[in-house]
């Protein structure tokens, strides 16, 4: 039996240029989200749970810088390319453990 191997399909400059500053890009922890779920739960503080997500979600939607460049694909979640926003009001338990430190705009 006799198995063809497929040529690897060649890429345009674009898409090369993009992968390789995809696999340089190194991830960053963004605490953007973070502050603005501070300052909104401090300003709603007593309001009902579900209008205290509301507030926050209007507040990261209209303030949250968002990371857009050349590609097509446009966007991230973050202000990097390579980006992760915490989400505490899920689950904190990463953040106690004793390997963790918060570096606001570091790599992690």
């Amino acid at each position: 039996m006799v198995t063809k191997v497929r040529e690897r399909a060649m890429l345009s400059d674009r898409v090369k240029k993009l992968r390789e500053t995809l696999l340089e890009a190194k991830p960053r922890l963004c605490t953007e989200r973070l502050v603005f779920l501070k300052e909104s739960y401090h300003e709603t503080e007593g309001e009902p749970a579900v209008i205290r997500r509301a507030k926050l979600l209007d507040k990261i939607l209209r303030k949250m810088t968002l990371h857009i460049d050349e590609n097509l694909i446009v966007g991230n979640q973050t202000k990097y390319r390579i980006g992760v926003n915490p989400y505490p009001e899920w689950s904190c338990k990463w953040m106690r453990k004793p390997s963790f430190t918060l570096r606001p705009g570091r790599a992690i």
